[in-house]
């Protein structure tokens, strides 16, 4: 995830490019834009499925560094099949644009 007011589009297509390059055939064609808020929306019967940090994460090889990186991770265990493919369609579902550069 990324914190899209911390990086410019630039930027992050050249992130995106770099990580894409470091495996062969393989291409940066864009992203889906959602608020956090999303992602901390969704609950089920036991609360909050996922929570949001800040994650900066420094240059690695020829990827640059991401101050804007952030991390969506399980609130609990236990994550059912299931329930991730109910966070995936909600993530795509409650996307505004496709950022392609």
């Amino acid at each position: 995830m990324i914190r899209n007011g911390k990086i410019s589009d630039t930027a992050l297509a050249g992130i995106c490019e770099a990580i894409a390059a470091m495996r062969p055939n393989r291409k940066w064609a864009g992203g889906l834009a959602f608020s956090a808020s999303v992602v901390r929306a969704l609950e089920d019967e036991n609360g909050r499925l996922m929570c949001v940090f800040d994650d900066p994460v420094p240059a690695m090889g020829e990827v640059p560094e991401n101050d804007a990186h952030a991390l969506a991770i399980g609130a609990h265990s236990g994550l059912t099949e299931e329930d991730i493919k109910e966070i995936r369609a909600a993530f795509i579902t409650s996307g505004t644009n496709l950022r392609c550069i």
